[in-house]
């Protein structure tokens, strides 16, 4: 299949004069995190090191407000911003829009980089069908395959031992049960956040963003098959 060419603008909402505010320090940390992040937790590693790769090799500084045909936008907004969008994620990437948002929060690098791999993934791997409007079985499809790819991520940083973390969550029932979804109890959580470079949490959203890693870990883990994984998205999002 032919590669669609792209080109990835950052959307800078940042003004041209005056003293930067700390909204637009933080939409810098968080812009810089995310390629940062990526770099760090794909490093040594053939396959994954092509996704910073690939945001690298086509970003672009760009004050455009529309992404044009082709272009892969990256836009940073506050909490305040993205609640004004109707947008709730840390990481998002709007295929209608061919957009990737981020929610400048306090977040460690670490994190940055696990959620930019999920969303970079699932961008590459959309826009490689070269259709505008994806099916909804596409898209929990490639949801998938970036949720694999993050999976992959943190058992890299961490050097498989992530894992084999879930593995024996599952097997002692360190979780709490609610319908179909299986979730770490907090010791187990705290524990998880133990084998990640950068343990601490910065801001009640990573806190949150980790949990839910975590949640989706543990039940894949109990989900061997694509199509059941595509299944549980499909609740998940719902």
């Amino acid at each position: 299949m032919p590669r669609l060419p792209l080109a990835l603008t950052v959307i800078s909402l940042v003004g041209l004069w005056g003293v930067p505010s700390p909204a637009q320090d933080i939409r810098k940390v968080t812009l810089t995190n995310c390629l940062q992040g990526m770099e760090t937790v794909t490093a040594g590693h053939v396959q994954l090191q092509a996704l910073p790769e690939f945001y690298k090799a086509h970003a672009q500084q760009d004050n455009a407000s529309q992404s044009e045909r082709g272009r892969f936008a990256v836009v940073v907004l506050t909490e305040v911003e993205m609640a004004q969008q109707r947008r709730a994620n840390l990481f998002e990437f709007d295929p209608t829009q061919s957009r990737l948002y981020l929610m400048a929060v306090p977040m460690t690098e670490v994190w940055t980089g696990l959620g930019c791999v999920r969303e970079t993934a699932f961008a590459q791997i959309l826009l490689e069908k070269e259709t505008s409007n994806p099916s909804r079985a596409d898209v929990l499809t490639a949801r998938v395959q970036a949720f694999d790819r993050e999976l992959f991520a943190a058992d890299l940083i961490t050097q498989g031992a992530f894992t084999q973390a879930i593995r024996r969550i599952q097997s002692q029932r360190l979780y709490h049960a609610e319908g179909p979804f299986l979730t770490p109890n907090r010791q187990a959580q705290a524990a998880l956040d133990q084998m990640f470079p950068q343990a601490a949490v910065l801001s009640p959203q990573e806190r949150g963003f980790r949990d839910d890693f975590y949640s989706l870990a543990l039940n894949f883990a109990r989900l061997p098959h694509q199509s059941q994984r595509v299944a549980f998205l499909h609740n998940w999002y719902d």
